[in-house]
């Protein structure tokens, strides 16, 4: 028999919860009290996210929608498509005015010269390997135990074929030391 600290009533210990920090081993209020008290804790609370989804939806089906940046609403034809699954209405969230300005903010688009030169670089060496117009060769580190899966290094990305052939561990290494190099002025040719 344990008193319930809310109600004041005696009851049997299994009208307790259980609670392994208490002396008894039970809580100190019984179970009808602690039910009412989360009871009148719990209240429905406005969830704007899916109130929000359930618009889009309703947007959805006459053909508009609202931008979540601007806040406007507008046809279906000023955002772009989204076929990804999670995009359940085949739109996405921004209007294309609002996108475009995000990304000319942010330069998402915008790449540096030496990025661009280096992707540029990439793809070529890429293309010839897959059209078998260029072949891998052995790891040109002098009397290294290679680590195996053959790399291309440029030492100048605006010679796109001019390549060094490196296993990976020896490539990581021509790397840092192409970044020290170019630290202290020295140019590295192939």
């Amino acid at each position: 028999m344990k008193i319930c600290k809310e109600c004041k009533t005696q009851r049997e210990l299994n009208e307790f919860y259980p609670h392994p920090q208490m002396a008894d081993g039970h809580l100190n209020i019984c179970k009808e009290c602690k039910k009412s008290y989360a009871r009148s804790k719990w209240t429905p609370k406005e969830n704007a996210f899916t109130d929000r989804k359930r618009e889009r939806g309703e947007l959805n089906k006459v053909g508009k929608g609202r931008c979540v940046e601007c806040k406007e609403i507008k046809g279906i034809i000023e955002f772009n498509k989204d076929n990804r699954e999670r995009a359940k209405y085949g739109i996405t969230e921004k209007c294309k005015q609002c996108r475009y300005n995000e990304i000319k903010s942010h330069g998402v688009r915008q790449r540096t010269r030496k990025q661009s030169e280096k992707t540029r670089a990439r793809d070529m060496v890429n293309n010839r390997l897959r059209r078998g117009k260029m072949q891998k060769g052995e790891c040109s580190y002098p009397n290294g135990a290679c680590g195996g899966g053959i790399q291309a290094h440029h030492w100048d990305y605006s010679k796109a074929l001019e390549v060094v052939w490196f296993c990976r561990k020896h490539h990581q290494l021509a790397n840092n030391v192409q970044k020290v190099g170019n630290a202290h002025g020295v140019v590295f040719t192939t």
